[in-house]
Order: C-alpha cells, then sequence, then structure tokens
C-alpha cells in the first residue's frame, strides 16, 4: 500500500454510490460510472472526442431529457478525471461481478492501464442495498490490481470494442486467467455472435414470451431468474422488446405481448 494516498472512489452507478453515501457521509472524492456498454455501438480506433459523440448520440436516444452536448460532455468528463489520478492517488472501484459490470470495468481499466494511481478492487455479487455494511470496509484492506490484471482487461475492453470475432477469440485464449472476467465476457459473446444470429438475450425473451409469460414486467422478471448474475435493467430490456417487435418476432398490445415466430 502506498502510504498517505488519497482515496478517489469509483462506483457502478448510483445505487452502490447512494448506500455508500448514506453510510459514510459521501466526504471523499468520487464519481459515479453512469454507462451502459451492454446496448449501442462500442466504436474501435476513434479518439476520445469521437468515442464520446457516438455514445452520446445513442444514449441521447434512451434518456432524451438529456442533450447530445450534455451526456458527451459527462462522458468526457468520466475519461479526463480518470487522466487527472496521480501517483499520490488510489482509484477504489465498487464493482457488482454481472457482465455490465465487468464490461464497465474493462473499459475503466483501459483508461487506467497507463495511470500512476494505485487500483483497488472490491467486488462481489450483492446488492448494494441488501448489504450497506459492505461500504464501511477499509478501502485500505481491498487488493491492489496486478499490472498484468489490469492489462487483462483492457485487452477485454479492446475485444469487446474490435467485434464479435475478437471477442470470440479472446474467451478461447483467456477463460482461466480472471474467472469473473471470463465468464462475463463468454456471456457477452452469446449475446453478440460471431455469424450475425440472434442473441442469446434475444432468444430468451422469445422463449419466455411463446411460453406464455405476456406482461413486460412478468418477462423482465422471469429473464433475470434464469441468469446467475443478473445484468439487464427494466429500460433495456425494454429496448430489446421493442426491437424484437419491429422484427416481426413479437406484437404488443401495450399492456401484453404476444409470440408471432
Amino acid at each position: 500500500m502506498k502510504s498517505g494516498n488519497q482515496p478517489f472512489h469509483i462506483f457502478n452507478g448510483d445505487c452502490a454510490y447512494n448506500v455508500w453515501k448514506r453510510m459514510t457521509g459521501g466526504l471523499q472524492n468520487h464519481i459515479v460510472w453512469r454507462e451502459n456498454y451492454t446496448e449501442g455501438p462500442l466504436p474501435h480506433n476513434v479518439s476520445a472526442e469521437e468515442f464520446a459523440r457516438i455514445r452520446a448520440n445513442f444514449l441521447h436516444s434512451c434518456v432524451p431529457e438529456y442533450s447530445e452536448e450534455q451526456l458527451r460532455n459527462f462522458l468526457l468528463g468520466l475519461d479526463r478525471t480518470l487522466a487527472e489520478l496521480t501517483v499520490r492517488n488510489t482509484a477504489v472501484l465498487w464493482f457488482d461481478v454481472c457482465m455490465f459490470d465487468t464490461l464497465m470495468l474493462a473499459r475503466i481499466l483501459f483508461l487506467l492501464r497507463n495511470s500512476p494511481a494505485e487500483i483497488r478492487l472490491f467486488r462481489a455479487d450483492f446488492v448494494p442495498d441488501e448489504h450497506p455494511e459492505y461500504f464501511l470496509q477499509d478501502w485500505r484492506t481491498f487488493p491492489v490490481l496486478s499490472p498484468e490484471i489490469i492489462l487483462l482487461y483492457a485487452e477485454a475492453w479492446n475485444a469487446v470494442v474490435s467485434g464479435p470475432e475478437t471477442v470470440a477469440r479472446f474467451n478461447r485464449e483467456n477463460r482461466a486467467a480472471d474467472p469473473v472476467l471470463a465468464e462475463a465476457m463468454i456471456r457477452y459473446g452469446e449475446d453478440h455472435p460471431a455469424d450475425g444470429s440472434p442473441g442469446k438475450s434475444e432468444l430468451r425473451l422469445l422463449e419466455l414470451i411463446r411460453s406464455g409469460i405476456r406482461r413486460p414486467t412478468e418477462v423482465f422478471q422471469a429473464f433475470n431468474r434464469m441468469e446467475p448474475h443478473p445484468f439487464m435493467g427494466d429500460t433495456t430490456c425494454r429496448r430489446l422488446l421493442e426491437s424484437l417487435a419491429m422484427q416481426g418476432r413479437i406484437a404488443s398490445d401495450g399492456e401484453n405481448l404476444t409470440f408471432l415466430h
């Protein structure tokens, strides 16, 4: 441990941040990483500005109450905050083990791969509101991430933005290096087959509707019960269902869903 380092907390979302703030007072420096890399374009080999512009364009379609400019500035602010960490900082990462969080962690570690800051990770399979005591732990007891692990996550991020074939190759070569990352990347690959066929999440939603579950909320709940580490939010599920309706796979009358083919 680097003596006297100032912690900089990085949270996987507002739920964790709000519990941490309630339990600790929230006086230490922090950011909340409000992104969802399970959806939308993830451009490869572009500048940080262009990446933020493309992501902001997509996110605006999800949260139109925020302008593209606001979203772009927010995303660039996240990148800039990480770039400003120094050898006197310890980045303290608070993350779940699900695919949603692991992709976010891969992006963050990609951005921190050359940072002089120490990086520590708390990771558990938990719901923050159910375990508020976790946030009373001393961050100094969290494991320091090795340069090898940071590089592995950066490589995972590069695989994700490079496309399904690169993800498949990464999964063949890196299953034993980090079990949590391996599981999340395999699940991501199942949603993005290299042959362009429908992903596992789409097929699972279709199967649930065909089985007779008709209300969108119940479909969403049933989907997450089938996942070892639930990762899908209700708005993501809604957008997938809307996509399936546009493809003519299901029909909706506003309240109930019907399987078509």
